[in-house]
């Protein structure tokens, strides 16, 4: 019986036809081990899984080719047996990767491809292994977070063109006996002119093509479980510093480029230095917001200082974990935004997030929070970290704080309205600017307005005294500074006038890569800023550092017509590459073509929803009066085959006319007087078609019987009829007359 069932397996896969083409196989060969390298540099495929893959593929191709005619029975149950041990080690994998499935299919279609590469008679089969390809790289396309993926993707296209074009030739040349060769040179123009048409029309709705928010996912991407730890001490460490400081130094701290020592218990305003422009992480976000790391709420008069020093514990196994902290006050209007972050240097144990974190993937079971909303975990953020956030953004617009009232919490005032003592002439500045103003709101904006353009942004300000006090030493002596500079005056200058505030850090939005969807963002973008706590709509973010917008302040749409910010980032490609001279001039036409796309989508971003909504009505009009000028059409052309369309009596009385007149050509015409039983038993008499006689008696009884015929009874009629022309056909006419 197992010798039949194998008998049976060999007969029923046994190939129809060989796909004999060495050409389409090389290149289906090419375009596999391209999905792969993609799938090994963009999904973090280890070395060895990498190799091992390339090598059963490059294997399984060869085995393929020189067995192609040959039974290969055993060699299919083996492959569907291993077939069988790859889904079951992919079920296991995927159990322990629930939060973010492609990376365990990306490892499912790898081993499918080795598997298969063995088995490949058809071309069926060789169009299945482009289909995984194809597969294997939209995973690493969705994957990756750098442009580098566009290298590979270029090839990939290319010899997968070639790939389909060899595969039609081959069954070409198999099914066709004659194949006329076209020019060469006139394919390449062809393929040449159409791909600059595409790459145009597709360069032209990436850049118009808008944003849109994201479908709300249930599983978000996150890297497997990197800490089982259930306490730690929960002290926020900076990894390019020796181990952070317990209280305030005495002296300044040594500056590191490649980190920002603010992220930390405390944030030294005396120290001094320029970031490296090194990218740190890339974010996926709907909206440009600063990624907010820790707040300070005790000034110190040359420095911060985070109070809290009894953080909140957390412990969960299961994702997400909802981030809390004892003395949260829930704020009112706010939206979910989703960020995932791909860390690419080494960072502080805190979690990077838009303002106001709720629900975080992280690989831990364990985190603190205090009182500033610090989300600390036990681990360093190294490279290769994936995490998850989703935050609720305040929704509040200007009008909205406007009105806020003044209720704070209590302890709010005395908390972060803390101040040392500051300089009369400070005081006086402080009133003088607000003066007028008759809400919190309004004073902040003033404030800010008048730091934007009173002092000026600069990394390279003069260093203080050891024990000065900050903010009068830039309002009054420096007159200049940097973001820590702008920020704390404003946070001091807003406590003054006793409006809860707090100096926030974190890094600023970086730079949108439009290729890849991610926001770059580097070194240099380590920031500071304020936030100013209104009742009712909770901690609110003000940044009054010249250069630097905040929300309040963006202009709408340039979130959502994303891909227009493409000129920004070729201009910046570019000028890495030209010499100064032509920099310049490529640079000012990019930005001239970039200001002006801009104002087109801040145009259509403003009108969106009235040009969508009148878009919407008049498309449902237009339906509707296209639905009804069709079932008018319909109608009619119902109507006309209804008064076109013959009767059953009618085609019957049409089909006698052609034997009729078959019957006419070969010398026996219809003469007027004769019925048509008499035309059949004259045509029997002298041709000796007897048929023709039961043709006339059936004409006869279906044409004048009370009943319409049937559409079977007509169709018999007419293959009776198409019998009988098909027999005179063939008889000669002189043999006709003769009879």
């Amino acid at each position: 019986m197992f010798k039949r069932a194998v008998a049976y397996y060999s007969r029923i896969s046994k190939p129809a036809v060989f796909e004999e083409s060495v050409s389409f196989r090389v290149a289906v060969y090419i375009e596999v081990i391209i999905s792969v390298i993609a799938a090994f540099i963009c999904a973090g495929i280890s070395v060895v899984v990498f190799c091992l893959v390339v090598a059963g593929v490059t294997a399984g191709f060869v085995f393929s080719y020189l067995t192609l005619h040959r039974s290969k029975v055993w060699v299919k149950i083996l492959l569907s047996i291993l077939l069988t041990v790859v889904f079951a080690l992919f079920w296991s994998d995927l159990s322990a990767s629930l939060h973010d499935m492609r990376y365990p299919l990306v490892r499912l279609f790898l081993w499918v491809q080795v598997l298969h590469s063995f088995d490949l008679p058809m071309r069926r089969d060789l169009d299945f292994s482009l289909i995984s390809s194809v597969i294997l790289m939209a995973f690493a396309g969705s994957l990756s977070i750098s442009t580098d993926f566009l290298f590979l993707l270029v090839p990939f296209v290319a010899v997968g063109v070639a790939a389909f074009y060899l595969g039609h030739r081959s069954s070409l040349e198999r099914d066709s006996q004659i194949i006329i060769k076209s020019s060469p040179v006139r394919n390449a123009v062809g393929v040449v002119f159409g791909a600059g048409i595409l790459g145009a029309v597709a360069t032209i709705l990436f850049i118009f093509m808008p944003r849109l928010p994201g479908i709300p996912q249930s599983q978000l991407p996150v890297s497997s479980l990197l800490s089982k730890v259930k306490r730690f001490e929960g002290l926020v460490r900076n990894p390019q510093y020796s181990g952070s400081y317990e209280s305030f130094p005495e002296t300044p701290l040594p500056y590191n480029p490649y980190t920002y020592h603010g992220f930390s218990r405390f944030l030294d305003l005396r120290v001094r230095g320029i970031p490296a422009d090194k990218i740190v992480m890339k974010v996926r976000s709907s909206l440009p917001v600063y990624w907010r790391s820790t707040a300070f709420d005790v000034f110190l008069g040359n420095g911060w200082e985070n109070s809290d020093r009894k953080p909140s514990e957390i412990y969960s196994e299961d994702l997400p974990v909802e981030i809390a902290h004892e003395g949260d006050v829930l704020p009112e209007l706010t939206r979910e935004l989703i960020q995932t972050f791909f860390i690419e240097s080494k960072l502080p144990n805190t979690v990077f997030a838009a303002y106001n974190p709720v629900s975080l993937y992280f690989p831990s079971q364990a985190y603190k929070v205090d009182a500033q909303k610090t989300v600390i975990v036990p681990i360093m953020l190294d490279k290769g970290l994936i995490y998850t956030v989703i935050s609720e953004v305040s929704s509040a617009t200007a009008s909205m704080l406007r009105n806020a009232p003044v209720n704070y919490p209590k302890g709010y005032v005395q908390k972060y309205c803390q101040l040392p003592s500051m300089s009369e002439r400070f005081k006086k500045l402080v009133d003088s600017i607000v003066a007028g103003r008759s809400n919190n709101y309004d004073k902040v904006l003033a404030l800010m307005n008048y730091l934007q353009t009173t002092y000026k942004y600069d990394l390279k300000c003069p260093p203080q005294g050891k024990d000065e006090n900050t903010v009068e030493f830039f309002l009054f002596k420096a007159r200049k500074g940097y973001c820590e500079h702008f920020a704390t005056a404003l946070a001091v200058m807003c406590r003054y006038l006793e409006i809860p505030s707090r100096l926030a850090v974190g890094y600023a939005t970086g730079s949108f890569n439009p290729l890849t969807g991610y926001y770059e963002v580097s070194a240099r973008d380590a920031h500071a800023w304020v936030e100013v706590y209104f009742p009712q709509f909770g901690w609110i973010s003000f940044d009054p550092t010249p250069g630097f917008t905040d929300r309040l302040t963006a202009p709408d749409g340039e979130d959502v017509w994303a891909g227009l910010k493409f000129f920004d980032y070729l201009r910046q490609g570019i000028s890495r590459v030209l010499p100064p001279s032509l920099t310049r001039w490529v640079s000012k036409t990019l930005t001239s073509a970039s200001s002006l796309f801009k104002s087109f989508g801040r145009l259509v971003s403003e009108a969106w929803r009235g040009i969508l909504i009148s878009g919407v009505l008049l498309l449902i009009i237009f339906g509707f009066i296209f639905g009804a000028l069709r079932m008018i059409s319909l109608r009619r052309k119902r109507l006309a085959i209804s008064l076109l369309q013959k009767s059953p009596r009618e085609e019957i009385s049409e089909v006698f006319t052609k034997v009729e007149d078959a019957l006419g050509k070969k010398g026996i015409p219809r003469r007027p007087w004769l019925t048509a039983l008499e035309y059949g038993r004259e045509v029997s008499s002298k041709i000796g078609l007897e048929s023709m006689v039961p043709f006339s008696e059936t004409f006869t009884a279906l044409r004048y019987r009370a009943e319409s015929p049937t559409r079977e009874e007509l169709e018999r009629f007419k293959d009776f009829a198409q019998d009988l022309r098909t027999r005179i056909s063939r008889m000669g006419g002189r043999r006709l007359r003769k009879k």
